[in-house]
């Protein structure tokens, strides 16, 4: 049986709210020392931005993150995914909230 990754703790926005989607929730402290090993150190900056699957366009405004930009090994981590258990040191682990925003980054 496969784990379940819990939903953000973000709270949904309103439709109607003019102000947009609450700031995003980073989910542990992240070390970018901890990141060497899976290249992502280099990502710590995207943490907040806005993950833009391969080939799709980018938002129209903010900061973003275009998974072309990846270097695999990778895997991008949505709420409510199934991970296997199956762990590599040098896979990058990127985490979205369910505003498609990077909110965590680990090695495994």
């Amino acid at each position: 049986m496969f784990p379940t990754f819990p939903e953000s703790s973000a709270p949904a926005a309103s439709p109607s709210s003019p102000s947009g989607p609450p700031p995003p929730v980073i989910r542990q402290p992240v070390l970018p020392e901890y990141l060497v090993g899976c290249r992502g150190h280099v990502l710590v900056p995207a943490l907040g931005m806005t993950f833009v699957p391969r080939n799709a366009p980018p938002p129209t405004s903010g900061q973003y993150l275009r998974e072309e930009r990846l270097t695999v090994p990778y895997r991008v981590i949505r709420p409510g995914d199934r991970m296997s258990q199956d762990r590599s040191a040098q896979r990058l682990n990127v985490e979205l909230d369910s505003y498609g925003r990077v909110v965590g980054l680990a090695c495994g």
